[in-house]
């Protein structure tokens, strides 16, 4: 179901200076994704729209980003019940997902598992939340860091997990 997950970019106890850098890196970032393959990634959601807030009760200034809705839960909720083949397969989507924003030159400065979604159903993950970004030479980052060992806690293993039953 692609339905809509309206994220806004807006907390109002905050400076809006502070709330407009963080939303022109979340959209920078959302627009580098989407020119890289229109057609979205399946580790990130598709950005729809971004814009400034015109009208709302609830958030009265700010701005917001229209993404897809993808199904799954926090990694961090359930990571300490995944078998070892379900890790292995979550951290090379992670790493894929890693390289893109590379391409973009890129860094997330606020990975970790709370900004990762699995979806034990369909298997998917999804990389969310990239409201503090830093900026990095394409050819001097490598995707093991810092984002692989902030979510998973190591670094991606040469050696592959072995799996259940054998």
């Amino acid at each position: 179901s692609n339905g809509l997950l309206l994220c806004p970019c807006s907390i109002v106890s905050q400076p809006l200076i502070l709330l407009f850098c963080r939303f022109v890196d979340e959209a920078r970032t959302y627009e580098n994704i989407h020119a890289q393959r229109p057609a979205g990634f399946d580790f990130f959601p598709s950005l729809l729209s971004i814009g400034k807030i015109c009208c709302s009760s609830i958030f009265p200034q700010g701005y917001i980003i229209v993404m897809t809705k993808v199904d799954g839960e926090r990694l961090d909720k359930q990571w300490n019940q995944l078998s070892g083949s379900v890790k292995e397969h979550i951290h090379s989507e992670i790493y894929k997902a890693i390289k893109v924003l590379r391409r973009a030159s890129t860094i997330v400065i606020d990975s970790g598992m709370h900004n990762v979604l699995y979806d034990p159903e369909t298997n998917a993950v999804t990389m969310v939340d990239f409201e503090l970004m830093q900026a990095c030479e394409e050819d001097t980052m490598s995707p093991d860091e810092p984002e692989m060992f902030s979510i998973s806690g190591h670094y991606p293993s040469r050696v592959r997990v072995r799996h259940e039953g054998g």
